[in-house]
């Protein structure tokens, strides 16, 4: 009777069991067949990529927020290697592999290292998480014209257009016009598009724009292009969306198409704060003490402050025949900063001189670009006094010192001391008490 029973049982579970075998056959067929269509996929990518005879225009932006904005890489493909450019590369072009992958979805893998196209991806002793970019890229969509892809790390969603002229010709026209944009600074806009109010200013350093649609406030991020900028996605105006400004020169305006195909044309203007940072520009004197004693003698030294292209601060000229200073222009609250950076050329043994920011009265110095010293005015001496910019938390930068550095800057090798006189300010490797700025 159990023999039976037992007998039944296997009687009732042997359909069970040749369905469970039916269905891995054909789960067998299926993940086969599938990865017949992915690979497919894949050689359809690659020839679509190799197919380009200039390459494609890559524009890349890192960090899950695109909080750095977007840059413009050239990507030019034929079956094994990948020639790339950027507007980062100062114009020269890195080759290195690539391979199609399936192992994280169908995607573009650049597997070996190119130091334009893993710029944003590869960490550093002074930026250990680099700027959390890509270097494996899923594809999302293939166009004759478009390559539509997500970062794998970032998910960010990013595009190849198809190139019609050589990389290094598209490039330069990139940098002419964002010479153009810099020098022009009709970054603010006021108009209409769809029936939509839209106004806002576009921060040309920073990478993206203070924009306002109807009564909706965005800060879109954005990469330039030859003849405006494509913001990271379309933005919404009533029942259209819009991505791209075209900027004319000549008549002050930003023109564009939106999703509905209607033209839309925007009036661009000069802002406020240009007028107030141009004032800075010219002849000044800069103070501080000649020893580590507060009451030691004031050092004054006559500066220039040149103006950079991208508005974004000043060279401050003249405390080192040598090299200058750099002072970070802070657009909000119209003060300079000076901070932690790298000085001149790089020593003979490859290693870098490096001015950093000096607690003095605690003993401490810091070696990010964040903390400083700013300015103040002084109604009473009608100057501007050097002060803490009070991020460095309880301590504060009073003064700087010159260090040696590894080119990474992973290691502080020391003070330069006297290794190294054409370095030193005023005869010295250290800036102490740093005083006032003064105009002439």
């Amino acid at each position: 009777m159990k023999r039976k029973n037992i007998l039944l049982y296997l009687l009732l579970l042997l359909p069970a069991l040749l369905m469970q075998s039916c269905l891995k056959d054909q789960e067998d067929t299926f993940d086969q067949a599938s990865s017949i269509r992915l690979q497919q996929y894949l050689t359809d990518t690659q020839k679509t990529l190799t197919g380009s005879k200039y390459g494609w225009v890559f524009e890349v932006f890192p960090e899950p927020n695109q909080q750095y904005g977007g840059y413009v890489f050239t990507c030019e493909f034929d079956s094994l290697q990948v020639r790339v450019g950027s507007e980062l590369g100062d114009g020269k072009f890195h080759t290195s592999y690539y391979k199609m992958t399936n192992e994280v979805g169908p995607a573009i893998t650049f597997d070996t290292y190119n130091p334009l196209m893993h710029f944003f991806s590869d960490p550093s002793s002074a930026q250990y998480q680099a700027y959390q970019g890509d270097f494996e890229f899923v594809v999302d969509s293939i166009g004759t014209d478009v390559v539509k892809v997500h970062g794998y790390r970032t998910g960010n969603t990013l595009y190849m257009y198809r190139l019609t002229k050589p990389a290094d010709e598209y490039l330069a026209d990139v940098a002419a016009f964002k010479k153009q944009f810099s020098d022009d600074t009709y970054t603010l806009f006021d108009g209409s598009i769809n029936g939509v109010d839209v106004s806002g200013e576009i921060d040309a350093s920073n990478l993206y724009a203070d924009m306002t649609t109807g009564d909706i406030g965005s800060e879109p991020s954005f990469v330039y292009t030859s003849t405006g900028l494509r913001f990271y996605e379309p933005i919404q105006v009533g029942d259209a969306t819009f991505r791209e400004l075209t900027y004319d020169s000549e008549k002050k305006v930003y023109t564009g198409t939106d999703s509905k195909g209607q033209a839309f044309t925007l009036q661009a203007s000069y802002p406020e704060w240009v007028k107030k940072f141009l004032e800075w520009a010219g002849d000044w004197t800069i103070s501080f003490h000649s020893t580590s004693s507060k009451t030691s003698a004031l050092v004054e030294k006559d500066v220039k402050l040149v103006p950079l292209a991208d508005k974004s601060g000043f060279e401050m000229q003249g405390l080192n025949p040598n090299y200058s200073i750099l002072l970070r222009y802070v657009r909000a609250t119209n003060v300079l900063e000076i901070f932690t950076q790298v000085v001149g050329v790089p020593l003979d043994n490859g290693n870098v001189v490096r001015l950093t920011g000096w607690d003095q009265n605690a003993g401490y110095v810091i070696y990010t670009d964040t903390q400083g010293m700013m300015t103040q005015w002084n109604e009473k001496t009608q100057s501007y006094d050097w002060v803490d910019n009070g991020v460095w938390g309880t301590y504060k930068v009073t003064s700087f010192i010159l260090y040696e550095f590894t080119p990474d800057l992973g290691t502080r090798i020391g003070p330069i001391g006297t290794k190294y006189p054409a370095y030193n300010i005023n005869n010295r490797d250290r800036v102490y008490w740093l005083t006032s700025l003064k105009k002439k």
